[in-house]
């Protein structure tokens, strides 16, 4: 028995970028997070997810916070203004059929 797909689903290799929002914004919608909700939403690895949220924080995107053993994790100004920046670009990328069939032949 194998895995099929719909006719309207594909696999799609998801870039940095698009994981660094997917976690952003999660950590937008709920004030503290943990690495748990992060990790299966965002459907990562715990090791990928290790190395996103390290880069994150050092970043100032994100903040920790340790509460009795557990890690939550949330967003600063800067993580939101990132967010804010990066929805607009790819609003602007993808504003037209012309610029996106462009942008897939590169």
């Amino acid at each position: 028995m194998g895995f099929k797909l719909q006719e309207n689903q594909r696999f799609t290799h998801r870039g940095r970028l698009e994981i660094i929002s997917a976690i952003l914004s999660m950590c937008r919608a709920n004030s503290n997070t943990r690495k748990t909700r992060i990790m299966y939403r965002s459907n990562l690895s715990y090791s990928q997810l290790q190395r996103y949220l390290a880069f994150l924080v050092s970043m100032g995107l994100l903040e920790k916070e340790n509460v009795g053993g557990t890690e939550f994790f949330k967003l600063t100004k800067k993580g939101d203004e990132f967010l804010k920046e990066y929805q607009q670009i790819k609003r602007l990328l993808t504003a037209g059929p012309a610029l996106s069939e462009d942008l897939d032949r590169l």
